[in-house]
């Protein structure tokens, strides 16, 4: 199976003619896994943290794309905005004759979070992917005090996105104040 994402999957990280970089890792498969999964791609991951790179098999399924459902992220219980923006969707469509319905507000707020998610921070996925693009092709050159400078910057920065999004998963205690 054919890699993409990069020339190397392993670099020694040292600095100008010192440094070695290698395509060392490999993905292997037979006949009867490949069709089985015939939209299968390796991909290798930048190396963050670490002298390889990751390396992945995606099994994708061109037929089997759906809506992702909402989910309420823990991340946004940290943000003063939040309460606002929720606030705004119960009390959306409200006057003297008229109530809105418990499926109405919580359909205004699912809207309202979205909406807001996406103005306040984006999306964490294509940063991601940017950041990661940006790695793979710094880590295709010969490393110079520079490129070593700017992949630890992206380094740190994938590492607050990825820390952000983590907060995604975690579960919350809703008894216990968020610290």
């Amino acid at each position: 199976m054919n890699i993409s994402g990069g020339s190397f999957t392993w670099s020694n990280k040292r600095v100008d003619g010192d440094c070695v970089q290698e395509k060392l890792d490999r993905c292997f498969f037979n006949s009867e896994w490949s069709s089985r999964f015939p939209y299968a791609q390796g991909l290798a991951l930048p190396a963050i943290q670490s002298d390889h790179n990751p390396i992945i098999i995606r099994l994708l399924d061109e037929g089997n794309k759906r809506k992702p459902s909402f989910k309420f992220e823990t991340k946004w219980l940290e943000d003063d905005e939040c309460d606002e923006v929720i606030k705004r969707a119960w009390t959306r469509g409200n006057n003297e004759r008229y109530l809105p319905t418990f499926r109405q507000c919580i359909s205004n707020t699912r809207k309202n979070l979205k909406e807001w998610n996406k103005v306040k921070f984006g999306n964490p996925k294509k940063q991601l992917d940017s950041i990661a693009r940006q790695i793979t092709e710094l880590q295709s050159k010969t490393l110079t005090n520079e490129t070593k400078v700017e992949l630890q910057s992206l380094e740190e920065k994938m590492d607050k996105l990825l820390v952000m999004e983590e907060r995604k998963f975690q579960l919350i205690d809703v008894m216990k104040p968020l610290n």
